[in-house]
């Protein structure tokens, strides 16, 4: 598919940030509309989580090699088939053109 940067940075406000970094289990752009989750059983605070990546001002997305995948919203490792987290954002984009491609462009860029 491919993200369109243009439509992410319509429906993102950088930087993106933790909830908090005591928990870190939701990612909120700088409009507070939530951007991802982390899964409960990859703890964020203890655990270099893959999303850590995300926080900060927009990246150029890098070709992914990794070994995870986007299943249904969820990123799910291929090895262990852990799921790492999901891509949310439904409540704001629920209100815009194209919601459903909006929120597979969001999962596009964590991927």
């Amino acid at each position: 598919m491919g993200m369109n940067k243009e439509m992410l940075l319509e429906d993102l406000k950088f930087p993106l940030k933790w909830d908090s970094k005591s928990y870190k289990m939701y990612i909120f752009d700088s409009d507070m509309n939530m951007v991802a989750q982390v899964d409960m059983d990859l703890d964020a605070t203890v655990n270099k989580h893959p999303f850590e990546k995300l926080i900060g001002n927009y990246k150029e997305p890098k070709v992914n090699y990794g070994v995870y995948k986007v299943i249904e919203g969820d990123f799910i490792n291929i090895l262990t088939l852990e799921t790492a987290g999901l891509v949310r954002g439904w409540g704001g984009l629920k209100y815009k053109d194209s919601p459903e491609e909006r929120q597979d462009n969001i999962a596009e860029y964590i991927y």
